[in-house]
């Protein structure tokens, strides 16, 4: 494939930085006996605000990041995929793999739905 010109890198790296500031995204499971819903707010600034929630047979998932969170975020790519690194208060860096798929984001193969909000104001 060769080198890239430094412009071409730099178009390429922005994907997801240029994507994900200022969203709300979000993902909810429900089944039987078991409820997860994954919501954060990634700021324009670098910071972010999650709530994480479980119940039933998932109760004890994820329980470290459970409840309300924050700290900031940072992400990488190249091209439709990339990291999304998270940087919670008082706990280790989270790596997340981003996917945008036929227009739709997947954090770590699930689904996420992604809107503009204005919460980080």
């Amino acid at each position: 494939m060769g080198l890239l010109p430094l412009f071409l890198v730099q178009i390429i790296d922005c994907f997801f930085i240029n994507l994900l500031p200022g969203k709300y995204i979000a993902n909810f499971d429900y089944v039987l006996g078991a409820k997860s819903e994954n919501e954060l707010w990634l700021c324009a600034d670098g910071s972010f605000r999650s709530k994480i929630k479980r119940s039933g047979l998932l109760k004890d998932d994820v329980k470290e990041y459970q409840g309300k969170k924050s700290g900031s975020w940072e992400t990488s790519s190249i091209g439709k995929s990339g990291k999304l690194t998270i940087n919670i208060d008082k706990m280790e860096l989270l790596e997340v793999d981003l996917l945008i798929e036929n227009d739709r984001l997947y954090l770590n193969g699930k689904r996420y739905f992604s809107m503009l909000t204005d919460e980080c104001k």
